[in-house]
């Protein structure tokens, strides 16, 4: 799914969060350290993925090319590699969703929000 037009990318907006953040942090000091870290680990995530997938683009653009295609696999290889990736796939996706539950519970709750975070005056 990509964002509408008009709006920026994933990656850029979380390289704005972490100007907003890198600015909280000046203001109120270490309490946003960990949420920046976060957001830093989440952007070089991203960066990674997306270099991920235009290597994967550019090995499905050598098979598509009838001149220099690469070696055909039979097709239960294929098969039987589509299953192991799949698996793959879907033991990351459980990962990435008990890291995000976990992040979720460890991040400040904010005021108004739950009543748990008074404002400091």
């Amino acid at each position: 799914m990509h964002p509408p037009q008009d709006q920026p990318s994933l990656i850029e907006r979380v390289e704005r969060s972490l100007v907003l953040l890198a600015v909280l942090i000046e203001l109120d000091g270490d309490v946003h350290v960990p949420m920046y870290e976060r957001f830093e680990a989440e952007l070089k995530a991203l960066r990674s993925k997306e270099g991920t997938k235009a290597r994967a683009r550019r090995l499905l653009d050598s098979y598509n090319r009838v001149d220099d295609a690469p070696r055909r696999q039979s097709r239960s290889s294929i098969a039987s590699s589509w299953v192991t990736t799949v698996t793959a796939l879907h033991d990351v996706e459980q990962h990435q969703r008990r890291i995000s539950r976990l992040t979720l519970a460890a991040l400040p709750r904010i005021d108004g929000v739950d009543g748990d975070v008074e404002e400091s005056t």
